[in-house]
C-alpha cells in the first residue's frame, strides 16, 4: 500500500533551480524568505476562472504567506523556532521554490537539488489544488528537509508512519486558518480541537495497525489506506505525550540522515523510554488496549465525568500575534465564542465542542450527563436560530431574533450551567 502522495522527482536546468524567474515570470518571496513562488504574470486571472469542486486557486502571494502559516504549526509541534532552519542570507540552506503552473493536469512534483550549505527544493504545482493536499505537500517537504540537514549524499527517505501521521497532525488544524484564499477574510484566531481525537473515535470501530504494520505499510492492501493514516496520527501524537516527547521526536528526525534504518534513529531518539523495537511494540499494545476499553461501555465516576466536561467546554486557538509570528496557543470559554466571535469561526468552534460533547455523553455519570445535555441543547439551539438569522436576513420582509439578543440570552444560559457545575463539584470536594 502507497501511503504517501505519489510526488514525480525531477530535473531541471540550474537557472529555474535556483529561483531565477525569467522576466515573465512574477517572483514572491516569504518573509522569512525560506519560500520563493514563481508564476506566470499572463495568466494572474487565475482566481477568476471556473474552479474545480474543493479546490482554490493559488495566488503567489498568499500561497508564500500560507506556507509559512504550515511551517510555524509543524515547527510548533516539534518545539522549534520557524526561523530554525533559515540562514541569515536569502539563499541559505532550506530553502523552498515553488512553481505555478497552469497546466490543466494535477501532478506536484518535488525536486531536491544540492548546495553548499545544504539541501533546497522545488515544487511544481498546478494553478488549482485542494488545500488539503497543498497542506500534505508542504508539511512532507518541510520534514524531508529537516531530516536531510546532516546528509551530504542523498535526501533522506522518512519513515510512511512520521510523515502521514504528522501530516494529519498539522490538518487537524483549520485548513481555512492556513491555506489563505483570495476574497476571504484572514482568520486572526486559530480554532483547534485535540488532533487525534477524531482519529481515535474511528479507530474504535475499525481496529488501529500494530506497529509492525506501521512500520511496513507497503504490505498492506490500498483498502486500509485511510486506518493507516488514523493509526500514524495516534502514533505520533501519544509519542508527542510522552515526557519529552517533542525533543525525542526532533532528534529521531535530525538522526535519520545518520542510519540507513530509519528504526536505529527511532531507537536513538527516544533512547530515555525504548532500548530495543520490542519495547515500542509493547508500549504500543498496551496503548491500544487502553483505547478499545475507551470505547467500551466503561462508565466515568462523578469527579473524572465533570473533570472531562471542564476540559470539553474549553475551545482552544492558536493567537498570531502578526501573519508571520509563531503562534501562542492559548484557551478560551464558551461564552467569549458566543458573544464575540465572527459567525464563520463561531460556528466551526461550537459544532467541535457539540461532537466533544456527543463523545462524552455516553460514558458520563448521570449528573455530568445532564449538564452535557443541558448544554448541548443551549449551543444547538444558539447554532440553529444564529443560522436562521442569517438565511432569513437575505430574504426581504422577513426577520430573525436580533443577533445581539441572541447572544446576550445564550452567554446567560451557559452562565447559569457553569454556576450549576461550579457547585457540582464543590459538592463532591466537601464529601469525605
Amino acid at each position: 500500500m502507497h501511503v504517501l502522495p505519489a510526488f514525480a522527482l525531477c530535473v531541471f536546468g540550474a537557472t529555474t533551480l535556483l529561483g531565477q524567474a525569467p522576466t515573465d515570470w512574477l517572483r514572491v518571496e516569504s518573509n522569512s524568505k525560506q519560500f520563493v513562488v514563481t508564476a506566470p504574470r499572463n495568466d494572474l486571472g487565475l482566481s477568476r476562472r471556473p474552479l474545480a469542486r474543493n479546490r482554490i486557486a493559488l495566488s503567489p502571494a498568499l500561497l508564500a504567506v500560507s506556507c509559512e502559516r504550515v511551517r510555524d504549526a509543524l515547527y510548533q509541534e516539534l518545539g522549534l523556532s520557524p526561523r530554525w532552519r533559515i540562514n541569515s542570507s536569502p539563499s541559505g540552506r532550506g530553502s523552498i521554490s515553488l512553481v505555478i503552473h497552469t497546466k490543466p493536469d494535477d501532478q506536484i512534483s518535488i525536486a531536491p537539488w544540492r548546495r553548499e550549505k545544504g539541501w533546497n527544493f522545488r515544487i511544481d504545482l498546478p494553478a488549482q489544488i485542494e488545500p488539503a493536499r497543498l497542506v500534505e505537500t508542504i508539511v512532507h517537504v518541510l520534514l524531508v528537509d529537516l531530516a536531510s540537514a546532516g546528509s551530504n549524499s542523498e535526501v533522506v527517505e522518512l519513515p510512511s508512519w512520521l510523515s502521514k501521521g504528522f501530516i494529519a497532525y498539522v490538518k487537524s488544524s483549520s485548513l481555512r486558518a492556513l491555506v489563505l484564499q483570495s476574497n476571504r477574510s484572514i482568520a486572526r484566531e486559530e480554532v483547534r480541537v485535540e488532533p487525534a481525537m477524531f482519529a481515535r473515535n474511528r479507530l474504535r470501530e475499525k481496529p488501529a495497525l500494530s506497529f509492525s504494520e506501521l512500520s511496513w505499510p507497503d504490505d498492506l492492501p490500498e483498502a486500509l489506506a485511510a486506518v493507516y493514516a488514523d493509526s500514524a496520527l495516534l502514533f505520533v501524537a501519544e509519542l508527542l505525550r510522552l515526557p519529552d516527547g517533542r525533543v525525542c521526536l526532533r532528534e529521531t528526525i535530525q538522526q535519520l540522515a545518520n542510519y540507513r534504518n530509519w528504526q536505529f534513529a527511532f531507537l536513538r531518539g527516544f533512547r530515555s523510554h525504548f532500548t530495543e523495537l520490542g519495547d515500542v511494540e509493547k508500549w504500543w499494545a498496551l496503548k491500544l488496549v487502553g483505547l478499545r476499553s475507551a470505547g467500551s461501555g466503561e462508565q466515568w465516576s462523578r469527579v473524572e465525568s465533570l473533570q472531562r466536561l471542564d476540559a470539553a467546554l474549553r475551545v482552544p486557538v492558536n493567537i498570531h500575534a502578526s501573519s508571520n509570528a509563531l503562534p501562542q496557543r492559548s484557551e478560551v470559554p464558551i461564552e467569549e465564542v458566543v458573544s464575540r466571535w465572527e459567525p464563520s469561526l463561531q460556528r466551526g468552534a461550537l459544532s467541535e465542542v457539540l461532537q466533544r460533547l456527543a463523545f462524552l455523553r455516553p460514558h458520563a455519570a448521570n449528573e455530568a450527563a445532564s449538564l452535557i445535555n443541558e448544554y448541548s441543547s443551549v449551543l444547538q439551539e444558539f447554532n440553529d436560530r444564529r443560522d436562521a438569522g442569517l438565511h432569513n436576513a437575505v430574504r426581504r420582509g422577513q426577520s430573525g431574533l436580533n443577533p445581539l439578543v441572541l447572544r446576550q440570552w445564550t452567554v446567560r444560559r451557559l452562565r447559569e450551567l457553569d454556576q450549576k457545575r461550579t457547585l457540582a463539584k464543590e459538592v463532591l470536594a466537601a464529601q469525605p
